[in-house]
């Protein structure tokens, strides 16, 4: 699973370098102490296991300020204010303010998402392929979906695939997100050997299969 996880997100951040979407941006950390880590932002910003936020814009990381409490953090995304978002163990979506205090954002359509913030305050999120659930999906329910600072759909993008066996559905239809400069995103699902472009208002641009 781990490793399954880790090829969906180099896949990401190298077809983005190929395609020139992210410019001069410094390679990503996806390993740190031995553990896969999420990574948050243009501003170098992961979360390590923990729950720990690490900033590596410096030589040495630093460690920023966040007040979990007892929640269990799966993912941290940042925004182009500075503003970090959060997902824990429960699918809930929280905050950052400069206190380092979460607060919370609300849920999104997904049972448990995965977040990727993109430019005007959008956030795209998909089904998380960090932790599943089992709930049975329909073929006209969303691939990923584009919301605004409050969560609110804003735009759609794709449509959930219905496998044989209706329980498996959020391990097949989930994946990594990475938010675009134009407004766009790229989406890899977890176990299936492709990647989409989508535009900001979630047409297809290409599509990408080994």
């Amino acid at each position: 699973m781990k490793r399954g996880l880790v090829a969906g997100a180099v896949l990401v951040a190298a077809l983005a370098v190929g395609a020139g979407l992210a410019g001069r941006q410094p390679p990503r950390i996806l390993w740190w102490q031995g553990r896969a880590v999420s990574w948050a932002g243009d501003a170098g910003v992961v979360l390590a296991s923990g729950g720990q936020l690490l900033d590596f814009k410096g030589s040495v990381p630093a460690p920023l300020l966040l007040r979990a409490g007892a929640r269990e953090l799966l993912e941290a995304t940042l925004d182009e204010e500075g503003h970090v978002w959060t997902v824990d163990a429960s699918g809930s979506v929280q905050r950052r303010t400069e206190d380092g205090l979460l607060h919370e954002a609300g849920r999104t359509a997904f049972d448990i998402p995965t977040l990727a913030a993109g430019p005007e305050g959008a956030v795209w999120a998909a089904r998380s392929p960090r932790q599943f659930t089992f709930r049975p999906e329909s073929s006209a329910a969303p691939a990923i979906i584009r919301m605004d600072s409050t969560l609110r759909t804003r735009a759609t993008a794709g449509t959930a695939l219905v496998p044989s066996n209706p329980f498996l559905a959020q391990l097949l239809n989930s994946g990594h997100v990475l938010a675009l400069a134009d407004g766009g995103v790229l989406f890899a699902p977890f176990i299936r050997d492709e990647v989409v472009r989508y535009g900001a208002n979630g047409v297809v641009m290409w599509r990408l299969e080994r």
